[in-house]
């Protein structure tokens, strides 16, 4: 292989079982296509920004990828959370057999269209933005969010203005 046939898919061609075998090291709990598209994008940085100075490049591109899949089983474990609190087919509690969330949500008739509205708009943002949302509906004040979540004020602010502004357009359509 000459040194101008050398590309970003070559060398992760060449690499591919390298990046799997870090994909089973420290990709525990995601999904495997997920799982190797996250290492394979760690894998990328690594070789963009890569220095001598870092001694050998497997160590380098090893903690980068190690750091990717971290990050995305972050994300990962927040959506599921999410997904989880926010299933209708969850039982309320043991002792009511067999009603679930959906039941009553379905059966109330006071305010169900705008929380019919709620839900379907709170599936179309971006997974930051509904867990601020939900955190908000089951009434954690700011600060609460903050330490939880681990963002900073500032953003958590702009997040705020953010879902304002989206439901208030969103209600205007639907409506």
């Amino acid at each position: 292989m000459y040194h101008q046939d050398l590309n970003e898919d070559t060398v992760l061609q060449a690499n591919e079982s390298f990046i799997k075998a870090m994909c089973d090291k420290y990709g525990k709990g995601l999904l495997w296509d997920d799982c190797f598209i996250v290492a394979c994008e760690g894998f990328l940085y690594a070789m963009r920004t890569y220095n001598k100075a870092y001694h050998r490049f497997h160590l380098y591109s090893e903690a980068c990828i190690k750091y990717y899949l971290e990050q995305e089983k972050r994300y990962y474990n927040r959506l599921r959370i999410i997904e989880s609190r926010l299933s209708l087919d969850q039982q309320i509690s043991a002792n009511d057999g067999e009603k679930t969330i959906g039941d009553i949500f379905f059966a109330s008739s006071d305010d169900t269209s705008e929380c019919v509205l709620f839900m379907d708009s709170l599936q179309r943002l971006p997974a930051e933005k509904q867990m601020v949302a939900v955190m908000f509906a089951q009434g954690y004040t700011a600060q609460e969010i903050v330490s939880k979540l681990h963002i900073p004020n500032r953003r958590l602010q702009r997040i705020i203005e953010d879902l304002r502004d989206y439901y208030s357009s969103y209600y205007e359509l639907a409506s």
